[in-house]
């Protein structure tokens, strides 16, 4: 019998006997090379390149640095192809976790420079860093769904301001896509600006968004054109005319 025969005679009894064999598998199994798992596999504990696997989560075995209210630093080698932007990150600074996204990394003399942020809800503190993971998943265990920031508003058009404004905001991040809500009211005066210019969490590298809003002088809801660029966005709404509510969604990119 020549060897192509034996082997497409043993071949799927061997591939049951590896299977088999794996399954009941205790202890410590290791893999060296490529491997194809099919089906459930399931571990008490399982590790990624020397690194802890929890609930979505990957211990990362470099130490984290406080580098500013938004920076984390990493010494060694050049390892930011391991942290793309929307990569997200959780640690504790002497108490719960703290949550963030990677929005930005650089390497420089040995040093790495991951640019974070936890929106106005986690900031990295000056305080050593503990238990620092991160994650590629869409929903890794505990990470919020979003986070919050406080916007500003400027303006155009027109030549008064509004007396004032009340808003809440929000983003997420999902691989590069940046999805942000804001909500809120206006308090007119005698404010008669056509254009408000709404800041955004950071930079976004492209996209654009829609709104509505009451404060034109027809008190009904109407749809205006959403534009800008970089780190605000225009919301075009004809002149203000009374108090009233705004609502804008913007779908961008980092």
């Amino acid at each position: 019998m020549d060897k192509s025969a034996l082997l497409a005679m043993l071949g799927p009894e061997i591939k049951q006997m590896v299977r088999d064999y794996i399954a009941d598998v205790q202890g410590d199994l290791r893999v060296a090379g490529d491997a194809l798992i099919t089906g459930r596999m399931s571990a008490t504990d399982l590790s990624l390149d020397g690194r802890e696997v929890e609930l979505g989560w990957i211990k990362d075995k470099w130490v984290w640095y406080y580098g500013s209210a938004s920076t984390i630093l990493i010494y060694g080698e050049d390892i930011t192809e391991i942290f793309p932007n929307g990569t997200k990150l959780r640690w504790k600074q002497g108490g719960g976790w703290k949550y963030a996204y990677v929005i930005g990394t650089a390497y420089a003399s040995g040093v790495n420079t991951l640019t974070v942020t936890g929106g106005s809800d986690y900031t990295v503190a000056n305080a050593d860093i503990e238990d620092n993971y991160f994650s590629y998943a869409a929903t890794p265990t505990g990470f919020p769904g979003v986070f919050s920031y406080i916007p500003s508003v400027t303006y155009y058009g027109g030549t008064t301001n509004p007396t004032g404004y009340s808003l809440n905001a929000m983003f997420s991040i999902e691989g590069r896509q940046v999805t942000i809500l804001i909500s809120g009211t206006f308090v007119l005066g005698s404010g008669d600006r056509t254009v408000s210019i709404f800041s955004m969490p950071f930079v976004l590298s492209a996209g654009n968004g829609a709104g509505q809003t009451d404060i034109g002088a027809t008190p009904a809801w109407t749809s205006y054109a959403f534009w800008g660029s970089g780190s605000t966005r225009n919301f075009s709404h004809g002149k203000m005319a009374r108090n009233g509510t705004i609502n804008l969604l913007i779908i961008g990119y980092r």
